[in-house]
């Protein structure tokens, strides 16, 4: 059996009454929160039916993998990270002609 959203809203709004000890006159009260709360359930319920994505057929083949890059030999790697490097190359000290 399923109830609809009007039952909801009266079997919450008479949970709230009990719950606020059955007093008397607040019924507009209870009847709005019971109908905020319901509307939050199905708000709630609707995002957490979310599409699932579609089967794939059977047979189907993945992609390929990547294959790692090949490591480089030790010297172009040396060169390599020179080209690249920052800094400054040494200067070079040159000799001084002696004094006459």
């Amino acid at each position: 059996m399923t109830d609809t959203k009007e039952d909801r809203i009266r079997k919450r709004a008479h949970q709230i009454w009990e719950g606020a000890g059955q007093p008397d006159g607040l019924h507009e009260a209870h009847w709005s929160q019971a109908v905020a709360d319901v509307e939050a359930e199905d708000e709630a319920a609707a995002k957490s039916a979310k599409p699932r994505a579609a089967k794939k057929p059977e047979g189907a083949e993945k992609p390929a993998a990547k294959k790692p890059a090949a490591a480089k030999p030790a010297a172009a790697a040396k060169k390599s990270d020179e080209a690249t490097s920052t800094k400054k190359p040494a200067s070079r000290k040159t000799k001084e002609a002696p004094a006459t």
